[in-house]
């Protein structure tokens, strides 16, 4: 948190979520109800998977309590900055002759983003503690995010 502000907001959000009425029978976070509590009849671990599974992989504004506007106005500011990336890449000037041409300048550029990569982990190459399967059959965290 940055200010004021962002505080008020965030203890309004998790006022919501915090509170007594989420242990209700039929309590629902959202007006979709999409978003609902685990009730006492899906208390195990199967069934909160399969509540978790259907659970949308990006989550709207309205879970936040927030109108569908923010959502608008944030991919119009993701729209924004990747159209300024994309401006930026392109050569300001055209000048005639021995000029390099766009092509060149992301060739070059992406050449030098190569050059700063670390090698690729390798499973003969790594720890062999962070290749072996754990009882619940899954790779360690840290390994499925390395590669």
């Amino acid at each position: 948190m940055t200010d004021y502000w962002d505080r008020r907001c965030l203890m309004t959000i998790l006022g919501k979520f915090l509170s007594a009425e989420v242990l209700e029978q039929d309590f629902k976070y959202s007006a979709s109800g999409v978003y609902t509590n685990v009730q006492a009849d899906e208390m195990d671990l199967a069934a909160i998977k399969q509540k978790a599974f259907y659970l949308p992989t990006v989550d709207s504004p309205e879970i936040f309590g927030m109108h569908d506007n923010a959502d608008i106005a944030f991919q119009l500011q993701e729209s924004v900055a990747l159209i300024d990336i994309v401006l930026g890449v392109q050569p300001r000037t055209a000048s005639g002759g021995g000029a390099r041409n766009p092509d060149m300048i992301v060739d070059e550029l992406s050449d030098k983003i190569l050059a700063m990569l670390p090698e690729p982990l390798t499973r003969e190459g790594g720890n062999k503690e962070l290749f072996t399967h754990q009882a619940s059959g899954l790779l360690h965290s840290l390994t499925t995010f390395l590669l």
